[in-house]
C-alpha cells in the first residue's frame, strides 16, 4: 500500500500507527471509530475481477 505525504510534510498514517496515537489498543484496533471526520490512515480496497470493490478492515 501506498502512504499519501500533504503539503505540510505530514506522512498518511498506517492503521497501527493511527491507533498509537490515538490510544487504543490491538484488540480494538478494527472496531469502527466514531468520529471519522480525522480518520486519515492507509485504507486498503479489494478490487475484484467483476471490478466490484470491497472494503478489506471494516467488510
Amino acid at each position: 500500500m501506498s502512504r499519501c505525504t500533504d503539503d505540510q510534510g505530514e506522512v498518511q498514517p498506517t492503521l497501527a500507527e493511527l491507533n498509537r496515537n490515538w490510544g487504543r489498543g490491538e484488540k480494538d484496533r478494527l472496531e469502527p471509530i466514531s468520529n471519522t471526520h480525522y480518520w486519515n490512515a492507509i485504507q486498503p480496497w479489494k478490487i475484484a475481477k467483476d471490478g466490484s470493490i470491497t472494503d478489506v478492515l471494516f467488510a
